[in-house]
């Protein structure tokens, strides 16, 4: 009785290693930009079957494998597969970029460039209207300035797309205003500093 016991157990400790090994092999092929888009398409191929790993990873990434690597694998795998789950993770970190560091020329380019530079904004829009509120709720709260401009721009891309969002023309104005604030204080400084130099 024992020794089948230990034999059992030894048997589920090589499956779960082996899985391990399968788990770690999927993160750095996720991670790897030669291997990325195949990997991403092997994922949402099988369904949801890997989605409870990947949004663990989103949490606690694997040792071993380039974490920023990894995050843009997950955003471009989240986007084609528009996983709901993971909206807070890319919300977190919307202002990733393909490029380190990140490069903002893009937003003087077409917004599709601005999509692919930006792959948690591409894959918040690519889930759609449930991804909107969350955003705009973080972006509300305590969010830096570069990642307003991306939640702006995301919400704008939705709407782009017929998405039917509540909150977006509220959300859009406010935005809006604020920046009109801005500009009208910073050319009220600029013109005392003009003035002084006289």
């Amino acid at each position: 009785m024992c020794s089948k016991l230990l034999v059992l157990t030894v048997m589920i400790s090589a499956a779960m290693l082996a899985l391990s090994a399968t788990d770690q092999d999927l993160a750095r092929r996720l991670a790897d930009q030669r291997t990325r888009r195949s990997t991403v398409a092997e994922i949402a191929a099988s369904g949801n079957r890997w989605v409870p790993l990947l949004i663990s990873w989103t949490q606690t990434p694997p040792s071993g494998v380039d974490r920023y690597q990894l995050y843009l694998g997950l955003a471009d795998t989240f986007a084609e597969m528009r996983t709901k789950e993971a909206i807070p993770f890319l919300v977190k970190n919307l202002s990733l970029s393909r490029t380190a560091p990140a490069d903002f020329a893009p937003w003087l380019k077409r917004p599709v460039t601005i999509e692919d530079t930006f792959p948690m904004a591409a894959a918040l829009i690519a889930i759609g209207r449930e991804a909107a509120d969350p955003l705009i709720r973080a972006s509300r709260q305590a969010m830096l300035p570069e990642d307003r401009v991306i939640a702006i721009f995301v919400i704008a891309r939705m709407l782009h797309r017929n998405q039917d969002i509540p909150a977006a023309r509220s959300y859009l104005s406010s935005a809006l205003g604020q920046a009109n604030q801005e500009r009208y204080w910073a050319q009220e400084g600029l013109k005392l500093l003009n003035e002084r130099s006289r």
